[in-house]
């Protein structure tokens, strides 16, 4: 590929990286918040804890506590390099990596797709798309794992490319070390192993060798996690990420105790109710797919392009692994997946969709145009800049939907820790030490107030008392996203006698914030 058209993408990449950065000035959402705090605790020598419970799938027993029970390390882990070397804790240390990794992502895009099928000119057409991702721009340049997992879902595809091509087959150990990646970045990271397997059985001679060697790369990277948990949580995976199977409802992942979340539990709810959750869940993901991955205009060029390049057997790979990934996140994970859990690990398939547009949209113009007397390379030339321009334009609007502005630190994206700043300087007016906290979302106003904090249970005003007594919570907030069987206290109508209003925060036309102090936890001493 030109070095002048690789120059160019990575000029693009780091001037749009540097613009998204500019308005994501702050985590901005719970799990960006979650490795952002949990990536600092590392940097600074506390090890793989917690200051904040988010959920109590793992029956936490207090605060600290062990970390990573839910939401696995990679991200947090790459949180702490640069903030290791430092004695400041600011998030835009901590963001660092992440707008780098998004600056030569344009760059990455059209090398894989140029060693994928050596066509320059589509190559760079998929650079470019990649440099205008649409929904994901924010959430490159913010402490999630989204650009982590579009780099390590784009590199597991090249390696295995690579290594169909011939070579040495120590390849394959290098490919199962992207499977190990994946994992450490994301828990349904194991589902890289079905396309793997897939690809290997395209030369059933060495599959058991290659098989081997994959095992070994994605062992060398997973087994020290494995030994961590063994000692931490007394299994190689933890408890919570098991509990999970048996949500009944979004709000089922705060439940407390988690003890019930069984089996039983879940088929107690019928499985017309059962199975009219995942349904949902499926309908919902496959919307996602054609908003957030395709950008609705861009997804039928995919999906001609990945019917002209089926022969590709990486593109056959990628497009079994996203089949697997969407039934997963349907069938077994529907909470988290309709939640955004696809959205997440989508996110190591965009590459791969960015090189099949090119094509795809070569194949409609072809047809179209041998019928209407075009021009075939004269529009598919226009057509090309046409599409990446609407891109362009699409992604700009959604930025600015997203972040409010460009201005920084008073968009909609640093709405939340605006607040959580506010309220946990308020709270200390009338108590310098608050204690431990009861919150919507816990990560996010440690990560704004340094106060411990722990999340504000489903399960109704019970579940709330014996998190109360549980973790001596001094303080229980409530916001407009409280669990409904606290919607009594939230309104005031049925108060109970261990919590105390102590103030009500008005905030313009959102609705009010409520302060309670609690005379079950330290409050009450």
């Amino acid at each position: 590929m030109s070095r002048n058209w690789e120059l160019v993408l990575l000029a693009i990449g780091l001037l749009v990286a540097a613009i998204a950065a500019v308005g994501v000035s702050s985590p901005g959402y719970m799990d960006a918040e979650y490795y952002f705090v949990t990536g600092l605790e590392i940097s600074q020598g506390d090890g793989f804890v917690e200051p904040f419970i988010w959920n109590y799938l793992n029956e936490p027993s207090g605060l600290p506590h062990t970390s990573h029970g839910y939401w696995m390390p990679l991200t947090s882990l790459l949180v702490a390099i640069p903030t290791l070397f430092s004695s400041q804790s600011s998030f835009r240390l901590a963001q660092s990596p992440f707008i780098l990794l998004f600056a030569l992502l344009p760059w990455l895009t059209a090398r894989f797709s140029f060693d994928l099928h050596g066509d320059e000119r589509a190559a760079f057409q998929s650079g470019l798309l990649a440099a205008v991702p649409g929904f994901f721009l924010p959430f490159f340049v913010t402490t999630d794992m989204f650009i982590l997992y579009a780099w390590v879902g784009t590199l597991f595809f090249w390696t295995c490319h690579r290594g169909l091509r011939g070579g040495s087959e120590r390849i394959w150990i290098l490919a199962g070390g992207w499977i190990g990646l994946a994992h450490l970045a994301r828990a349904d990271g194991l589902l890289f192993l079905i396309p793997f397997l897939y690809i290997l059985s395209r030369q059933r001679e060495t599959i058991w060798r290659r098989l081997l060697f994959g095992t070994a790369g994605y062992l060398l990277v997973m087994g020290p996690w494995f030994l961590r948990n063994l000692g931490a949580f007394g299994t190689m995976l933890p408890a919570g990420t098991q509990s999970a199977l048996w949500l009944r409802s979004y709000e089922d992942l705060f439940r407390y105790p988690a003890s019930d979340l069984q089996l039983d539990y879940l088929l107690q709810a019928g499985w017309r109710a059962i199975l009219q959750v995942r349904l949902s869940a499926l309908w919902t993901n496959l919307q996602r797919v054609i908003a957030e991955n395709g950008l609705v205009f861009l997804l039928p060029f995919m999906l001609v392009g990945l019917r002209s390049q089926w022969k590709t057997v990486v593109f056959r790979s990628a497009a079994l692994y996203w089949g697997a990934l969407l039934l997963v996140m349907s069938f077994v994970f529907p909470f988290a997946g309709a939640q955004g859990g696809t959205f997440h690990s989508s996110a190591a398939l965009m590459p791969a969709f960015w090189a099949l547009v090119p094509f795809g949209l070569r194949e409609v113009i072809g047809w179209v145009g041998v019928r209407r007397g075009w021009d075939i390379p004269q529009s598919t030339r226009n057509f090309s800049a046409i599409f990446i321009t609407l891109a362009a334009a699409f992604t700009i609007i959604l930025l600015i939907q997203r972040t409010s502005s460009l201005a920084g630190s008073g968009s909609d994206w640093d709405a939340g820790a605006i607040t959580y700043q506010n309220l946990g300087e308020r709270l200390q007016t009338f108590d310098p030490h608050p204690g431990v906290v009861a919150v919507n979302n816990p990560p996010g106003f440690y990560a704004a107030t340094g106060i411990q904090a722990v999340v504000v249970p489903s399960g109704g005003v019970g579940a709330l008392e014996r998190v109360v007594h549980d973790f001596q919570v001094s303080y229980v907030i409530l916001d407009q996203n409280h669990p409904e069987e606290l919607r009594s206290i939230y309104s005031q109508e049925n108060l109970v006698p261990w919590l105390r209003l102590v103030e009500q925060i008005e905030s313009g036309s959102a609705a009010p914030i409520l302060i309670f102090r609690t005379s079950l936890g330290r409050g009450g001493e």
